[in-house]
């Protein structure tokens, strides 16, 4: 047996036949590589001083018997000589691989690295197409039914095989009722099939309102306050909640089925054509505003609720809101102007694919990965 001094511990190396070398370090057993030294191996010398190869009976390998390990006496030169041969014999077991550690050190010591998550992609929705195809559809479609029951009507000018499609609403407040008179002009005029274009028409989506020429439904909401978007239970005349009128909730269908590439909704009595100041729609509102000749909005508060603020953020196609100028000065001139400017307008659509998904709201920016979790056993 031959003795080892390392830095403070004192560590015995034992030969244990073929099957392996045990390191005892203050009562601590390591497990090493075998390699069996020869018996005619010559005695190991430094400085001098010879430090004799052990010759006792090994110990038996505490891994397969279980047996409880204790340092066995030493034979061994005082310390100060025994320290130049301890570091020479360390280096040299640790260069020949004889010493490999403690045996504990795999459970103990060694770290347990946990790998990042890994962010599982969101499969991007598959647009449905309209069913049935708008091709398929009769020149006039019941919309849906009032609070009291009467019908919402709306009617395609034009070829149904037309790709580009334009709607165009007359009424939304019961009271702004000029508008009828555009979608009536519109409906009689002719569209040829070269053009390309088909014009659906509801002269009004609020019949109540309009029978009692009234501003609200016949529950006393403004429908244009009702829409999801931006909806406010604050707002005077919002309703009960978003989308809370049937007029609201038809519209909604039938737009999302519809898929115009541009509405057209027709108020009073501002005399401006909303839409210049949003990025979406600004080029169809000053496009509209000089077909009609009506003057654009200066670019003002923006209002909870709205059929546009919805169909802008909802649908592929735009939407414009047309304030007329009051009733008194309208007259069937500027009518036959503005239905012509519908028409024009009609003309000029962008063709938007019909089937494309809603839009998205900008995606996040990616979060780095987070580095891995180093956890010891």
């Amino acid at each position: 047996m031959s003795a080892l001094v390392n830095d403070v511990h004192l560590v015995y190396v034992v030969e244990v036949g073929c099957s392996g070398v045990l390191l005892a370090n203050l009562g601590r057993v390591f497990d090493v590589a075998c390699t069996d030294l020869p018996a005619s191996s010559p005695p190991m010398r430094d400085s001098g001083k010879e430090i004799a190869r052990n010759t006792r009976p090994a110990f038996p390998n505490a891994r397969t018997s279980g047996a409880s390990l204790t340092p066995p006496e030493p034979l061994l030169p005082s310390m100060s000589s025994a320290l130049p041969a301890a570091a020479v014999l360390a280096s040299a077991a640790v260069a020949a691989g004889l010493i490999i550690g403690p045996a504990y050190a795999a459970t103990s010591a060694d770290p347990v690295v946990t790998p990042p998550p890994t962010a599982t992609p969101t499969p991007t929705p598959t647009p449905t197409p309209t069913t049935p195809p708008l091709s398929q559809w009769p020149s006039k479609v019941t919309v849906g039914y009032s609070n009291k029951g009467r019908k919402i009507v709306a009617k395609r000018t034009g070829s149904p095989t037309a790709q580009r499609v334009m709607l165009a609403i007359g009424i939304i407040h019961g009271n702004e009722n000029k508008g009828k008179k555009i979608i009536k002009k519109v409906r009689k005029k002719n569209l040829s099939a070269s053009s390309d274009v088909q014009i659906w028409t509801i002269s009004s989506m609020n019949p109540d309102g309009t029978s009692a020429n009234q501003r609200y439904n016949a529950r006393g909401v403004d429908l244009n306050r009702n829409f999801p978007n931006g909806w406010s239970r604050g707002t005077r005349g919002a309703g009960t909640g978003p989308a809370s009128e049937p007029e609201t909730q038809s519209l909604m269908a039938f737009m999302n089925k519809l898929r115009p590439d541009g509405s057209l909704v027709f108020h009073q009595d501002w005399n401006m054509v909303l839409g210049v100041c949003n990025s979406k729609t600004a080029p169809y509102a000053i496009q509209f505003a000089s077909l009609a000749r009506i003057p654009r909005e200066p670019c003002r508060r923006a209002f909870t609720g709205t059929m546009g603020s919805w169909a802008n953020s909802a649908l592929p196609g735009y939407l414009l809101t047309v304030e007329l100028p009051g009733s008194r000065q309208v007259n069937g001139k500027k009518v036959k102007r503005w239905a012509k400017a519908v028409k024009k307008q009609s003309m000029r659509l962008p063709n938007l694919d019909p089937t494309s998904p809603l839009p998205q709201p900008p995606a996040p920016v990616p979060t780095p990965a987070p580095s891995p979790t180093v956890t010891l056993g």
